[in-house]
């Protein structure tokens, strides 16, 4: 690309600049506060720049209120493209959460590195674990990716449409029940510790069931969590996948 074509073509960088730039603002692994904003403003620069060519020729406006309209148009869309990255990964954080619950760690707080956010232990551990394999797999790419290819719905300059109230309904439910399915074989098992428990705290009454069953609580859900571990991976790849369809979803009911 010639300087000539990129200064003729800079109000079509600027607007796909937006488009990156939401994406960064909201999708899990690039909206990390610990990537410094310069880093960040190069890779979208660089992004932009590659992905330009690719996107088609449009009806720009000449008047700097109407590019600033189109700009915003194109931040929302890559906003909601990151968000909805970031909602189907959640679902291991909340998994992580409801393990805290039925653990007692509910109260033990860590900091999360990726928001700077208080967060249950388990709950982070699960999350950067998820972080972890999504990289490995090349998650960062495909949501990259899905990013690109949303210009084949919503070229440059296209108005975009609020999607109904089914999508995010449809989102939110599957996000929980995904935390539902990573955490089942751990809750399973503290369900029938605490059964166990109780049934104990029957028949020996003088015996402090509260304080012998914490432990034995958590001794069980660490057992459980290094035995189903490998299952764990598993989930978390089909959610890479859920999270593809959700994104490529989403862009498609975007386009008017």
């Amino acid at each position: 690309m010639t300087l000539d074509l990129l200064a003729s073509r800079f109000p079509i960088l600027l607007l796909v600049f937006a488009r990156f730039s939401g994406l960064f603002a909201s999708a899990p692994v690039f909206s990390s506060r610990y990537i410094p904003a310069q880093v960040k403003a190069m890779a979208v620069g660089f992004l932009s720049v590659f992905t330009m060519p690719f996107v088609g020729n449009a009806a720009v406006p000449d008047s700097l209120v109407g590019l600033a309209m189109y700009a915003v148009n194109e931040l929302a869309v890559g906003l909601a493209i990151g968000y909805v990255a970031g909602a189907v990964l959640s679902a291991v954080q909340i998994a992580g959460q409801l393990i805290d619950t039925e653990l007692g760690f509910g109260m033990v707080n860590v900091l999360d590195p990726q928001y700077g956010l208080p967060v249950p232990m388990f709950g982070n551990f699960y999350y950067l674990t998820a972080l972890m394999l999504l990289i490995g797999w090349g998650g960062d790419r495909t949501i990259i990716s899905a990013l690109v290819r949303s210009y084949g719905d919503i070229p440059v300059g296209a108005a975009v449409r609020a999607p109904g109230p089914a999508f995010p309904a449809t989102l939110i439910s599957g996000v929980f029940l995904a935390a539902l399915r990573i955490s089942a074989p751990l809750l399973g098992a503290l369900f029938m510790v605490t059964l166990a428990l109780g049934a104990v705290a029957r028949t020996v009454p003088q015996m402090n069931v509260f304080m012998v069953g914490l432990p034995v609580k958590i001794v069980v859900g660490l057992v459980i969590l290094a035995a189903t571990f490998p299952v764990f991976g598993v989930l978390v790849e089909s959610l890479v996948d859920d999270m593809a369809r959700g994104m490529a979803t989403i862009s498609g009911m975007l386009a008017r």
